[in-house]
């Protein structure tokens, strides 16, 4: 009986967690990580500031807790990529409509990132190492898929590391553009995800 009530626990503090997250995505995300408090993320979340300290010791802990949740699952999509078989061309391009529908369900995620990376080292120095490191890992992950991609003759050649830095800015730009546009901006505006593809396999095909 004991086992079975601390596991139920361990549930429900697995839950209010996830709740603590996904509220502080969304304002960090909307508001910037300076102008959000704790308390702002535990009224969104419908909890105290000490309820909130049972989860998190506090709001550098908790932007680092938001970062890591969705960066596992963005890295492990494009190492899958890294580790299928086929084209590399085709498994570039697929990799590139994968990170946009990433950030594309994860929006606030995308905010964070975007706000956090300019900023630089005046908001969280250690947690701005950390995101540079994870992006070298996402630009080796990338650039390994290009080697392979130049080794089956589908991919063009060029030192495979800028290649990837050119895709990451590609991307990056796409997004950009779609952001800025909005869920408002009047059908045909901007480009649709098959011409940006294919965009992206012109760019990276072997010629």
């Amino acid at each position: 009986m004991t086992t079975r009530s601390q596991q139920h626990r361990r549930e429900q503090a697995a839950v209010a967690r996830e709740r603590l997250l996904d509220a502080a995505e969304v304002r960090f995300g909307r508001d910037g990580y300076r102008a959000t408090s704790l308390r702002d993320v535990a009224e969104a979340c419908g909890i105290s500031v000490g309820a909130l300290y049972l989860h998190l010791s506090g709001k550098e802990e908790l932007l680092r807790a938001v970062i890591d949740r969705r960066s596992v699952v963005l890295l492990a999509r494009i190492a899958s990529f890294a580790e299928e078989d086929g084209p590399g061309i085709d498994r570039l391009t697929g990799l590139a409509h994968a990170e946009i529908e990433f950030y594309r369900h994860h929006p606030d995620f995308g905010r964070i990132i975007g706000r956090l990376f300019p900023a630089g080292q005046s908001l969280v120095p250690q947690l701005s190492a950390d995101l540079a490191e994870g992006y070298r890992g996402v630009l080796h992950l990338q650039a390994e898929i290009i080697r392979q991609g130049q080794r089956d003759g589908t991919i063009r050649a060029g030192d495979p590391v800028s290649l990837a830095r050119l895709l990451v800015a590609m991307v990056g730009a796409y997004r950009a553009d779609e952001s800025e546009r909005g869920e408002s901006a009047a059908a045909g505006e901007g480009l649709s995800d098959t011409i940006f593809i294919d965009m992206v396999r012109r760019a990276f095909a072997a010629v």
